[in-house]
């Protein structure tokens, strides 16, 4: 029996060294979980159950969601997303539990409201989004803490209706965008790190979409996201990140290589 556990552990270890020398994206939906579930609990001493249920929670209100290109993959599971923004706080160096929570979290309010209510709450009844939404939200605070609430809705942008979408301009809808971030992200180490992992997972990542057909989509995501990373790198000068000495510059170099991609594909079309 020792011999087996010894074993076991060692195996145990193999798999870990492989997850944390794995680019994040090539790593999918369940590689990410234990990558997070093992660092967060067994490295970092965080709370086991604190990580896994709100793994479970964003895997059960994004079940039904898709993203797009990564890699050669065209489809992904959307779980992958969050997740990946979790494990990068990691990789970072971030330590703070209820950051690396609501970096799983981050989009459940805005994306994932009326599939909780419907699979979690089970209220029976239709709910209109603003009252799903709050619903949500005081679930969030009741398991994790009002901490982990307000980092998540600062994140989450404001609910509009498809009419309030349609009267707006890209122009507009981009400028609004962008004061969303400066705000969220001005004097908030925790919500600057669940905001800029989001960022660079969208924004950096946008090179994966580039294809024949989605010329439109990638170039119009490109000018929205391109004024933005400016506004992290100035935050950043003025901000003390919780995060490894070592990881502030490998924060900048990532934010300079998702400016680099995104003026590519702006000069590209």
């Amino acid at each position: 029996m020792v011999g087996k556990t010894a074993s076991t552990h060692a195996l145990r270890r193999a798999a870990v060294e492989v997850l944390r020398n794995t680019a994040l994206k090539d790593l999918g939906a369940v590689q990410l979980a234990q990558a997070l579930q093992y660092e967060a609990h067994q490295v970092l001493g965080m709370s086991g159950e604190v990580v896994s249920s709100s793994i479970d929670l964003a895997s059960i209100v994004h079940s039904a969601q898709k993203r797009g290109n990564r890699g050669l993959f065209s489809e992904t599971p959307y779980i992958e997303h969050p997740l990946r923004n979790a494990v990068r706080l990691l990789r970072w160096g971030c330590h703070d539990q209820d950051v690396v929570v609501a970096a799983v979290l981050h989009d459940t309010i805005e994306d994932g409201a009326q599939q909780f209510v419907s699979a979690v709450a089970r209220v029976g009844r239709e709910v209109p989004e603003l009252e799903a939404r709050a619903m949500l939200s005081d679930h969030i605070k009741n398991a994790y803490g009002p901490r982990v609430l307000t980092l998540v809705e600062a994140v989450t942008n404001d609910y509009t209706t498809d009419t309030q979408k349609s009267q707006a301009t890209v122009e507009e809808r981009n400028q609004s965008y962008c004061e969303h971030v400066r705000k969220t992200i001005a004097g908030h180490p925790g919500a600057f790190l669940v905001k800029l992992s989001d960022f660079v997972d969208n924004a950096g990542g946008l090179y994966h979409a580039d294809i024949p057909g989605r010329e439109d989509f990638v170039v119009r995501l490109a000018r929205k996201y391109l004024p933005v990373v400016k506004v992290f790198e100035d935050e950043m000068e003025q901000m003390d990140l919780p995060v490894a000495p070592e990881s502030l510059g490998a924060i900048r170099a990532q934010l300079a290589t998702t400016r680099e991609r995104l003026e590519r594909i702006m000069e590209k079309y």
